[in-house]
C-alpha cells in the first residue's frame, strides 16, 4: 500500500495570501524584509522540501515492492531462503543437531 503524500495547510494558506498580496494595486509596502519576491522564494523553498519528502516516500514505496506485489521486507521469511536452509543442513551434519527452526 502506498504511503500518503504529505500536504501542508500552512503552505496552501501562504499561497493564497501571496495571491492576495499580488492583487493589491499599488503594491503594498511591507518593508524591506517582506516583499512579494522574498515571500515567493520562501513559499517555493517550503514547497520544494515538501516535494522532496514526498518523492522519498515514493522511492521507498518503489524499493519496498519488488516483483509486482511481493514485498521484499514483509513477504519473505528468512527460513524460505535457499542459503539459510543449506546452512541449517550443513550445521546439522557438522555438529549433529537440528538448528532449523521452520
Amino acid at each position: 500500500m502506498a504511503r500518503l503524500k504529505r500536504t501542508s495547510a500552512v503552505l496552501e494558506a501562504a499561497r493564497k495570501r501571496l495571491s492576495g498580496l499580488k492583487g493589491i494595486s499599488p503594491p503594498a509596502n511591507l518593508g524591506a524584509n517582506l516583499t512579494d519576491t522574498i515571500y515567493t522564494a520562501k513559499i517555493d523553498s517550503v514547497a520544494a522540501r515538501l516535494d522532496a519528502y514526498n518523492q522519498k516516500l515514493a522511492e521507498l514505496d518503489q524499493d519496498q515492492t519488488l516483483g509486482g506485489s511481493r514485498n521484499c521486507l514483509d513477504g519473505r521469511d528468512p527460513c524460505e531462503w535457499p542459503r539459510n536452509t543449506e546452512n541449517a543442513e550443513i550445521t546439522e551434519i557438522a555438529i549433529g543437531c537440528d538448528t532449523y527452526v521452520g
